[in-house]
């Protein structure tokens, strides 16, 4: 046995038919399949980390996947919590915010020759610039790559603002031959430029024509 290292699942499985197909149909003298797959858990500190992996003959696909929990509940860990356990705390002003892991997963074949990969974070940070709160609500990448192509995406969403006065933007930019497309803007709410103003950059007073402006498209 291997201290702080425990193998939680494995499992396989064989499948093996014989004879031909029906007539009209390309023959076959018979057809096997096979998979196997198992989960690894790593003990660190207060935390789990499980990997996970699967794969299927003669296809030889595979997934694959990382995932942080906490040992006595499935709640994925908090990044300050983590910070912390490993000697490298946050900035203080870092640590009010969800802070949740996210998680990473990959997915391929080798017959087709392809490979999958996407992460994503939500919560990530939570920070203030002066008296306006804003938080890293997600962030998220595709890559997907074969033997005639490449493509790779990346999502960021950010939340400005707490209860009504919230508003939501987001960017994405993705690229797929011949080129990349960007894209971004308003996802949700208003941004009143006057309250913007006074949180961010302490300004009090401000026009009435300013004060009562708001922006409710964006893109």
């Amino acid at each position: 046995p291997v201290p702080y290292v425990t193998l939680e699942r494995l499992n396989a499985g064989i499948q093996v038919s014989m004879g031909n197909k029906q007539e009209g149909a390309l023959a076959e003298s018979g057809l096997f399949t096979a998979e196997a797959g198992g989960t690894l858990a790593f003990q660190l500190g207060k935390y789990k980390l499980e990997l996970n992996l699967d794969m299927m003959f003669p296809e030889m696909s595979f997934s694959a996947s990382a995932e942080f929990s906490k040992k006595t509940e499935k709640d994925a860990p908090r990044l300050s919590d983590l910070s912390r356990t490993f000697g490298a705390p946050l900035p203080l002003g870092w640590e009010n915010g969800e802070n949740v892991l996210g998680e990473i997963a990959v997915s391929g074949s080798a017959m087709s020759r392809e490979i999958h990969i996407h992460a994503s974070v939500q919560d990530i940070l939570a920070f203030s610039v002066g008296e306006l709160r804003i938080a890293l609500t997600e962030l998220a990448a595709d890559a997907r790559a074969g033997t005639s192509h490449v493509e790779f995406a990346v999502q960021g969403i950010m939340t400005f603002g707490t209860g009504t006065e919230k508003f939501v933007l987001f960017a994405n930019a993705a690229y797929k031959n011949p080129g990349w497309m960007l894209e971004g803007g308003l996802q949700s709410g208003k941004v009143n430029i006057g309250r913007l103003l006074t949180e961010m950059f302490d300004i009090r007073t401000t026009p009435d024509d300013i004060s009562g402006l708001y922006l409710t498209e964006l893109e």
